[in-house]
């Protein structure tokens, strides 16, 4: 069970109220202090209340008193109490009570927790951030001044508009805070505050760029009906966004842009080391299979696990000979890659010549007692390519390596047909 007041794993059960569990006595103690705060309202009392008014609300501090206080500042921080706060209805009324709140602020520890706070929300994953205003408003009335251009991008970064516009109309910015609080709101996708403050702020720099890291296709939507923004982005950029909207963002752009950005977005993309993050896009934005055809054919090396995956996309419309090729122009780091390169020996699309040329590559890169040598092997023994064909053309092309080749029947066959040959009487 959940501790009644602050969720977490309860451990104390009240014997006549079983209901009412909670973590431990401090959790116990601050719920009934606020269920006293909070009181009860009669229905009379209900139906007298316009609902345009707002609500009267309680003080708090008769109740709340410095210990009480003092067990709220030892079982949470205010990020804590705060966070709670959006959950817990008598914890929320009171966090909202101005009262409360002086308080809490003229207590040292407590101001201290509430600064370290607002200084760490930038850094902080977004969250619900509605009730800040109000502490801000009270800490103001206290004398703690806050750095307006911090708060603002408190609000960009967890999306509260009317934090935002608070601290924007009631202060003047030169233009480098202006085009850094713009480019943050691309930068975090929020359409709604980037409006407003291209509103406030007409003449900054647009760069579209700055939008594709929040994956907001609504608002790089809209940044293409603008005038005099920079729409020019690097495919290299969006190939390194390394999160799950770089799929829709790249379908976006890829229609936006020319074959060529769209090929260099697929090279980009086939470059990268992980091979899961490769496959997940393919699969996901399905580049144009000319684009892929005129990448490979461009593209100098890459990696053998995403040869595989190319080939896989591609289907019956890739050539034995195009494997063979990216074959040779990819990196071979065996034991790692064995098995894509089997994989890869053993298409269907391969013919005898291909498989010549793969092996030829191999024999090209062979070192005694290196890793590659099983991978040779394993081409001769499953019967992929005779290492004799063309008159023992390898035999006799590579002295040094006669003492691995001589290791394959077929090799030593046909060098002793050779010695029975110029035996034999004429």
């Amino acid at each position: 069970m959940s501790c009644l007041f602050c969720f977490t794993n309860a451990k104390l059960q009240e014997s006549t109220s079983p209901l009412n569990v909670f973590c431990g006595k401090a959790c116990q103690e601050i719920h009934y202090a606020f269920i006293a705060a909070g009181g009860k309202r009669t229905r009379e009392d209900e139906k007298e209340l316009d609902p345009q008014d707002p609500v009267p609300g309680f003080n708090f501090t008769e109740v709340v008193n410095t210990d009480v206080l003092a067990l709220l500042m030892q079982r949470f921080t205010f990020a804590d109490m705060f966070k709670l706060s959006h959950l817990n209805s008598r914890l929320q009324e009171m966090c909202n009570d101005p009262q409360f709140q002086r308080m809490y602020l003229n207590d040292t520890k407590g101001k201290a927790m509430f600064n370290t706070f607002v200084m760490d929300l930038p850094r902080q994953a977004p969250m619900n951030i509605r009730n800040l205003k109000t502490w801000i408003q009270t800490a103001r009335e206290l004398k703690i001044t806050f750095d307006s251009q911090h708060l603002i991008s408190i609000g960009i970064r967890h999306n509260d508009l009317p934090l935002v516009i608070q601290e924007v109309e009631s202060r003047g910015f030169n233009a480098k805070t202006k085009q850094a609080l713009i480019d943050d709101a691309l930068q975090y996708g929020r359409f709604s505050i980037f409006r407003y403050l291209l509103s406030r702020f007409p003449d900054q720099e647009i760069k579209m760029e700055n939008a594709i890291w929040s994956g907001n296709i609504d608002l790089m939507r809209y940044l293409y009906t603008l005038e005099n923004v920079n729409t020019n982005v690097s495919p290299d950029l969006v190939a390194v966004i390394d999160v799950e909207h770089i799929y829709d963002v790249a379908l976006f752009l890829m229609a936006k842009n020319s074959f060529t950005w769209t090929v260099t977005l697929v090279e980009r993309v086939v470059q990268r080391d992980n091979s899961v993050f490769v496959d997940a896009f393919f699969q996901n934005v399905k580049p144009p299979k000319a684009a892929v055809h005129h990448m490979i054919k461009v593209k100098n090396a890459m990696y053998l696990r995403n040869v595989v995956i190319l080939v896989q996309y591609l289907g019956d419309e890739i050539r034995g000979s195009v494997i063979a090729s990216m074959i040779r122009k990819s990196y071979l780091p065996f034991p790692r890659d064995e098995e894509h390169f089997r994989w890869l020996v053993k298409h269907d699309s391969l013919s005898n010549d291909d498989k010549i040329t793969v092996f030829e590559h191999l024999i090209e890169l062979y070192r005694p007692d290196d890793y590659i040598e099983r991978v040779i092997e394993w081409m001769v023994f499953n019967n992929h390519i005779d290492p004799s064909y063309d008159d023992n053309v390898l035999y006799h092309r590579y002295e040094s390596m006669r003492p691995f080749l001589l290791k394959f029947s077929q090799v030593r066959a046909a060098v002793l047909r050779k010695e029975l040959l110029l035996e034999s009487p004429e």
